[in-house]
């Protein structure tokens, strides 16, 4: 936070407002320390600004309130008054040069939930069926924001899983999927030996639920969308393992979302986005796609994706 002069300059020497900066921010735990509004005892109603001038005792004095840093809950307003001496039952913030009548006092602080940006999932698997219900042995996902024209990558990972166990639990295989990845690149089958070791892969429950866990961790209580490439395909494929393993989805129908058919409309994006690492490799599509949609949404103009 800073206090700039009305030409936008420092004001100077640090004031007890900058204590009663420092005095708010203690009281809010953890990250909770965006501040969106301020009201003070010449205008108790006046709404949030990018920077606001108090008048305290034909003081003025402007503010910073820089509410960047997301937190769960921000400051929606606050009620502050001048006081006389300071007393144990109100400890007045310290007065550094100006006189005890006009020391201030934070009396009250009501808070609101925080409108934090959008965490994405872009998610790609490897099965073994085409169908809703195939048998998933790799799960690739990257998890992102993109706001104010920035994107941020904030967790990727892989999870294998062990093909046997999704087929004991009713998941399907079919033989065109088999001769598909029996024709792909020696990367790509090595991938699925690989993945088959016991010491990388979970059975499909263990595995589901560690990535459901990995997900809560990394999106927190921000909104989520988890993008899938096809309607029928990734999204409702992992939906289909959770239902018949009996657990929980770790998102609900609202937060979907279809990467193939926004990719669709710009064939143009994915031509020239280079890939990285090897296709069919569920972690490296995930990257791919997730740069792919980020170039369609800049292209497009936008600096934020709902």
């Amino acid at each position: 936070m800073t206090f700039p002069s009305e030409s936008g300059e420092s004001a100077g020497p640090r004031t007890p407002l900058h204590d009663l900066e420092a005095r708010i921010l203690r009281a809010l735990p953890g990250t909770y320390s965006a501040i969106t509004a301020l009201s003070a005892p010449d205008a108790p109603d006046r709404p949030a600004r990018a920077w606001t001038a108090f008048v305290l005792h034909n003081r003025r004095v402007n503010v910073t309130w820089d509410g960047k840093e997301p937190g769960i809950f921000q400051v929606r307003a606050m009620n502050l008054h001048s006081v006389g001496a300071p007393t144990p039952k109100s400890p007045a913030v310290p007065s550094e040069g100006l006189s005890a009548t006009e020391q201030l006092v934070l009396t009250e602080l009501r808070a609101q939930p925080a409108v934090l940006p959008r965490r994405h999932v872009m998610l790609d698997l490897e099965t073994l069926s085409t169908y809703k219900n195939a048998v998933i042995w790799s799960i690739g996902a990257q998890i992102f924001t993109f706001t104010g024209g920035q994107w941020t990558v904030l967790a990727e990972r892989e999870f294998f899983i062990d093909a046997q166990s999704g087929i004991d639990a009713g998941g399907h295989v079919r033989a065109n999927t088999l001769v598909w990845w029996m024709a792909q690149p020696e990367e790509a089958r090595a991938k699925f030996a690989y993945s088959q070791d016991p010491k990388q892969a979970q059975s499909e429950r263990d595995a589901l639920q560690e990535f459901g866990r990995w997900i809560d961790e990394n999106v927190g209580e921000a909104p989520r969308a988890v993008w899938g490439n096809g309607a029928a395909s990734d999204i409702a494929q992992l939906e289909s393992a959770y239902e018949r393993q009996h657990l929980t989805v770790p998102w609900t129908f609202q937060d979907q979302r279809c990467y193939r058919t926004l990719s669709n409309q710009a064939p143009q994006i994915a031509a020239v986005t280079p890939f990285v690492g090897v296709r069919h490799d569920a972690i490296d599509d995930a990257r791919h796609q997730t740069k792919v949609l980020i170039g369609i949404v800049q292209a497009l103009g936008r600096t934020e994706l709902l």
